[in-house]
């Protein structure tokens, strides 16, 4: 027996093993007032290499979570909770990249704080030209966002007037937003309609009450109207949305602008023999019908991300004849594609309607175009590269472009556009995802081009457009004002031939690969919303306090950056 209780006792004295787990708990919180917030959900994400891992969990009564038996490895929190915008811990600003904890076995981790910033409300009413209500009216706030060097809105939420003709849009995280109103046609009973400059297309993003019956008066035409007056969001009233704040009384009238109408006649249309291939494929008559497109064209300040609707556009292929209605006063182009070819004619609208619009489509001519990359024969990176790619001849002279479309039957990277009509064109692209490569050189006719080209004939040669692999390497360290390491930082290197972007590690420490050759500026910014540093304000703001670089092909540099602070916006 005593043996025993010795044996007991020395098991007890020895030392023993750490758990292999982790325990990490913290509390969630109202940014505005500090109290805590209940029934808040709280996910602890995994970013260590391997399977992702994701734990989640409900605040308490308190606000206070707890993981309990977390593995050891690297992880960042988030929590969401309703009519408060998402965060992530250690969340520098909006946009910004959250902090990466790391759990070693046995960690009690017991400091994590979040606190969660209140969205914001816009309401208001939607009125006719005599000032009465108008229900059923589409109303969405938008907000602008760059993509490239072109400026768009997109829809961050929308909403349905009700028989007072009022609306609400809530829980809008914290920014500036435009608010547009949209008279809308048609049952859309499990759907709404979201507009573009002018008119809309149908998603189903919202849904108002089964069954409605969304009718328009005659006499407005299908275009958006925002606050305060007027027809273009270029010009809308911004409207800044504090935390917590409740906007009321942002009123909409809708007064319908004076319209034309355009009406012409298509001429040497096309004569349709199914039997005979449409652009190196099969007549396909959904694809291949008679469509009228109209464009500004002068480049609109502001862009919608859909297209042209066909409500404002009737059309008789039989007769050759066309007509668009509730045209605003401009310089427009119309064009016609029937068939896989096209035809486009410039036409003014001022003060009435345009008649007698002619439409002509001229017999054009393929052109060649030819694939390659660096001279290299395929392999993996030059199957990345076509898998992704689309090369399109842009006119200069009018809207869209012709595709260049793969041949059956031929080598990858062998293209052909067809019925292209003599002009002046330059060459355009289009990358999804990304291969890692940039375009080298655009050959025409054995000429080296950086612009545009002419083309009056077929071409003699297939037009070479060679691509180069990225390989160039930009390292470097990112601290703060302190000169302290700034970790979870978005580090951005914008140049001609693109950019890249990446994220700074525990010791501030960065690397961003498949550089291109060229000249860089780097950037560290401690919060921005992705692809926001394309966006001319922000580079009006922050374009000095990058550093500048040259990445020649395939060569590494180094290169140290101080972090950009989020601006301080007073009341956000």
């Amino acid at each position: 027996m005593n043996t025993l209780l010795l044996l007991i006792a020395l098991l007890a004295w020895l030392p023993q093993n750490p758990p292999a787990v982790a325990t990490l708990q913290g509390l969630v919180t109202n940014a505005t007032n500090g109290s805590p917030l209940p029934d808040t959900g709280v996910e602890l994400n995994s970013v260590s290499a391997g399977a992702p891992k994701k734990y989640t969990i409900a605040t308490g009564a308190d606000g206070a979570f707890s993981f309990k038996d977390i593995p050891p490895g690297d992880y960042r929190i988030a929590a969401a909770h309703p009519g408060f915008v998402r965060a992530e811990y250690g969340q520098r600003g909006p946009g910004g990249n959250g902090r990466t904890v790391t759990l070693a076995a046995g960690d009690n981790v017991k400091d994590i704080r979040m606190a969660l910033v209140e969205t914001g409300a816009i309401s208001g009413r939607i009125l006719d030209r005599k000032g009465l209500p108008m229900p059923n009216v589409q109303v969405q706030a938008l907000r602008f966002m760059n993509i490239g060097p072109m400026r768009f809105v997109e829809t961050v939420t929308a909403a349905i007037t009700n028989d007072l003709g009022e609306y609400r849009l809530f829980w809008l995280p914290p920014d500036d937003y435009i608010v547009m109103a949209m008279p809308i046609r048609g049952t859309i009973a499990d759907s709404l309609i979201r507009t573009d400059g002018n008119g809309y297309t149908i998603n189903d993003r919202v849904r108002p009450s089964a069954g409605d019956l969304i009718v328009a008066p005659s006499e407005i035409p299908p275009m958006p109207f925002f606050y305060r007056d007027g027809n273009e969001p270029a010009n809308a009233a911004r409207i800044s949305v504090k935390p917590a704040e409740n906007l009321r009384g942002i009123d909409i009238s809708i007064r319908p602008p004076v319209t034309y109408a355009i009406r012409g006649k298509l001429l040497n249309m096309p004569v349709i023999n199914p039997s005979i291939p449409v652009a190196g494929r099969p007549f396909m008559p959904e694809l291949d019908r008679l469509e009228i497109e109209l464009k500004p064209r002068a480049d609109p300040a502001v862009r919608f991300r859909n297209s042209m609707p066909n409500g404002l556009v009737k059309v008789d292929p039989d007769k050759g004849s066309f007509e668009i209605r509730g045209v605003l006063p401009g310089e427009y182009w119309v064009s016609a594609r029937f068939a896989g070819k096209d035809a486009r004619t410039p036409v003014d609208v001022a003060g009435k309607d345009v008649e007698d619009v002619a439409i002509s489509f001229v017999t054009g001519f393929d052109v060649p175009v030819k694939v390659s990359m660096d001279g290299q024969p395929q392999g993996p990176n030059f199957d990345r590269l076509i898998d992704s790619l689309r090369v399109f001849l842009n006119r200069t002279e009018g809207p869209g472009g012709i595709v260049a479309e793969q041949i059956p039957g031929q080598p990858p990277g062998t293209l052909i556009a067809s019925n292209v009509p003599p002009g002046t064109y330059v060459l355009g692209w289009s990358l999804s995802g990304d291969p890692g490569t940039y375009l080298k050189s655009v050959v025409v006719e054995g000429i080296p081009t950086q612009g545009n080209f002419r083309l009056d004939r077929p071409p003699l040669r297939p037009i070479e457009v060679v691509w180069g692999l990225s390989t160039g390497v930009i390292t470097g360290v990112v601290t703060n004002s302190k000169l302290e390491p700034a970790s979870d930082v978005t580090v951005v290197a914008m140049g001609r031939n693109g950019s890249r972007y990446g994220t700074s590690g525990p010791d501030g420490r960065f690397s961003l690969t498949a550089v291109p050759p060229g000249d860089f500026r780097v950037y560290a910014w401690e919060a921005i919303t992705l692809y926001s540093w394309q966006d001319p304000e922000v580079m009006r703001r922050d374009g000095s306090k990058g550093v500048d670089v040259h990445v020649d092909d395939g060569s590494s540099v180094t290169v140290n950056v101080t972090s950009i602070p989020p601006p301080v916006t007073p009341g956000k």
